[in-house]
């Protein structure tokens, strides 16, 4: 007889995917900044004109960069992007666009 997974169960590490390519280049440039997940989060929770104000902390950027996530929101993603010093556009896609963050 089958089991049936159950849907409440938290996954673990074996269960993971692989990261993304977003969450790789996100370690990458993190790791080449020489920054910890926590120094990013609070450079990326400083107040920024023109975005809301908001709080990274540094669980989404760990569950992205180990593959346990695959996506974060718009916001957490132009506050990492902007304290990395990167685009967006090359966070997710690995190419650079034209242009501000």
């Amino acid at each position: 007889m089958e089991s049936i997974p159950d849907p409440m169960a938290r996954p673990t590490v074996s269960d993971a995917h692989p990261p993304t390519p977003f969450g790789v280049r996100l370690r990458e440039v993190r790791e080449a900044r020489r920054l910890s997940m926590r120094e990013l989060a609070e450079l990326a929770s400083e107040p920024t004109p023109g975005l809301p104000d908001a709080t990274v902390t540094h669980a989404p950027i760990s569950l992205v960069e180990s593959g346990r996530q695959t996506t974060v929101d718009v916001v957490t993603a132009v506050r990492i992007a902007r304290a990395l010093g990167v685009t967006v556009e090359w966070l997710v896609t690995g190419e650079s666009a034209k242009g501000g963050v």
